[in-house]
């Protein structure tokens, strides 16, 4: 079998990569968007940056590189990512996730008192997360706000 390799770029590594190789191009789409969230300076950022790519009206995921990659594409990478960025979160003991919330809030420059956590919770929810998932999630939110009051 031989492959058409009709136009070449090279790739962020310095490699060629044949256009319409998918392997490829989703890897690449995927280490464009890891580096866009890994910028944000805790996990809850990244969950926050990651669910406001969900187009409720559409269902699906939206970001500018979908015009270069595809919009299905797109999807696929910001909705695995979402669900991996917020078992992340869940995994982490309580005390890291103040810790991390923490540093979500200092980044915003925003006292915990001011801030809604329910309100945000609930909207960085993957839509993929499981009823238990998303209890436990909101509960840890809870029990952070309250850590944070005393």
């Amino acid at each position: 079998m031989s492959v058409a390799w009709t136009e070449r770029s090279t790739s962020p590594r310095g490699g060629a990569v044949a256009k319409g190789d998918t392997a490829s191009t989703a890897n690449e789409a995927r280490e464009a968007i890891t580096d866009e969230i890994s910028r944000h300076p805790s996990v809850l950022a990244r969950l926050v940056a990651l669910a406001s790519f969900w187009d409720e009206k559409a269902g699906t995921y939206r970001h500018k590189l979908a015009a270069h990659y595809g919009a299905d594409e797109i999807d696929r990478i910001l909705r695995r990512m979402h669900q991996e960025v917020f078992v992340t979160w869940l995994a982490l003991p309580l005390r890291q996730q103040e810790a991390d919330v923490t540093i979500y809030l200092s980044a915003l420059g925003i006292k915990s008192e001011w801030f809604d956590f329910r309100k945000m919770g609930k909207s960085c929810l993957p839509h993929s997360a499981t009823l238990p998932e998303r209890d436990l999630f909101l509960l840890d939110l809870d029990l952070i706000q309250g850590l944070m009051r005393y």
